[in-house]
């Protein structure tokens, strides 16, 4: 969210919207570059972050899944 917040803003103030016709960014409209930015920075930051506790658990989520082992028993209304 930073990486497509932080382009936006910048391609704002360096586009036509902000400097006139002395603008660096020639697109009224920075959506066309920030969003994709802003996706990829999301793509790179989940790859590059691990949770080690999610880690730990997803072992467990899966033997509970295909076991029922540990899930808890059903309770009356």
């Amino acid at each position: 969210m930073a990486t497509g917040l932080t382009s936006s803003i910048i391609l704002i103030l360096i586009s036509p919207a902000f400097m006139g016709k002395s603008a660096i960014f020639p697109l009224d409209n920075p959506g066309i570059l920030s969003i994709p930015l802003g996706l990829l920075g999301s793509v790179i930051g989940t790859l590059l972050s691990r949770e080690p506790s999610a880690e730990a658990k997803f072992d467990e989520l899966i033997v509970r899944a295909n076991t029922g082992l540990g899930a808890e028993k059903a309770t009356p209304h």
